[in-house]
Order: structure tokens, then C-alpha cells, then sequence
């Protein structure tokens, strides 16, 4: 289309691009509701990427995220991300890192995003599965100043959180982790993050 030049169709380029632009978000949302998660993911991601200055960029950034999520838990991709952000009153969540290597966090429900925290120097990974011994694992039971923290401000709603955490040379096992949470009106919430080696 860059080639054309008959000066009545010198914006044909332009309305190309426009086009192409509209499309791949239409596929990228489209993608999503088929629960096609992985293309999903590959084609937001590309989107924001490729056009960082289009209104739409965050909300396929957040369409991503939860695509991302639902690979590993199938129900948080049962609605797609919304595009505004919600108003109204937001509940505090603080995350702590109790585990060796940086860590992101993946969130999805009424509100879309993730965090990262650094890696807390002095923790290791959990021996044993989540419950050992008939005991369910207690992490971030130190000195609170210990951890590395990020504090999350969420509307009500039920949430999905994939935890993604960097390699450490040592097993892998436990560092991706999916989990649920209801957010309630009226209260405050602490998420820890933590990594088993074996289950």
C-alpha cells in the first residue's frame, strides 16, 4: 500500500493500518472467549507491543494477563478482563515474598494486573508438599521487615493469582502456583508467597 501513488488513495495506508490494528485486537479478544488462552496471550501481548499509544493497549495488556492465568486455571478465563477500571471502594492486600528468587504476581476479577517483588535474600524453599505430616506450611512467620512487600489496593470480587517466580539453579517444582481469593468489603488481606520443592 506504501507504493501507491495515485493521490486519490493516499490514505489508503493509513485506513490499512487502522484495519489491521482493529483486527488483531478483534482476534485477540475473540481468541480469549474461545478459551484459546495461549493465543490469546501470544496475540495481546504482540498487540500492546506493537501499538503502546493505542487506547486499547492497556486493556490488551490485561486480556493477556488473564489469558495467562487461565492456562494454568481454566476459570479465570471465564469473562473477559474489563476495559475500565472499576470504581468504588478498594480493599488493601499487602504480598510478602517468603522465597528465594524474584516472583511475579499475575491477578485477574474485577480489576486486571501484576506485581513484582525482589527476592528475599535469606528464605529458601519449603520442603515437602503444601501439607506435610497432616501440617499445612506456615510461611512468612518471621520478622515482618524480612520480606519483600508490594501493596495491592482491590475492588470486591473473586480473583485468580498465578504466582510466577524466577529460577533459583535449584528444582523448579512449586514455582509457577495458581490460587483463589474472595475480596470482601471492609477488610484488609495478606497474601504470602512461597515455593515447595516437591509435592
Amino acid at each position: 500500500m506504501s507504493g501507491i501513488t495515485d493521490p486519490s488513495l493516499q490514505n489508503a495506508t493509513e485506513q490499512a493500518a487502522a484495519a489491521v490494528q482493529k483486527g488483531d485486537f478483534a482476534c485477540g479478544t475473540d481468541q480469549f472467549k474461545d478459551k484459546e488462552f495461549k493465543a490469546a496471550l501470544d496475540t495481546m501481548t504482540a498487540y500492546a507491543k506493537d501499538y503502546p499509544n493505542s487506547p486499547q493497549a492497556a486493556h490488551a495488556r490485561s486480556i493477556a494477563i488473564a489469558a495467562e492465568i487461565a492456562e494454568e486455571e481454566a476459570d479465570a478465563g471465564r469473562t473477559l478482563p474489563s476495559a475500565d477500571v472499576p470504581g468504588g471502594t478498594r480493599m488493601v492486600m499487602v504480598v510478602s515474598n517468603d522465597g528465594p528468587g524474584e516472583v511475579e504476581l499475575l491477578y485477574t476479577g474485577p480489576m486486571t494486573g501484576k506485581i513484582t517483588l525482589t527476592s528475599c535474600g535469606t528464605c529458601t524453599k519449603y520442603p515437602g508438599p503444601i501439607f506435610s505430616q497432616g501440617k499445612k506450611i506456615k510461611a512468612c512467620t518471621g520478622p515482618a521487615s524480612k520480606y519483600p512487600k508490594a501493596t495491592l489496593w482491590l475492588p470486591a470480587g473473586d480473583y485468580h493469582f498465578l504466582q510466577k517466580r524466577a529460577s533459583t539453579g535449584t528444582s523448579t517444582a512449586g514455582d509457577t502456583k495458581s490460587s483463589k481469593a474472595k475480596i470482601e468489603p471492609g477488610y484488609s488481606y495478606t497474601n504470602c508467597l512461597y515455593v515447595t520443592s516437591g509435592y
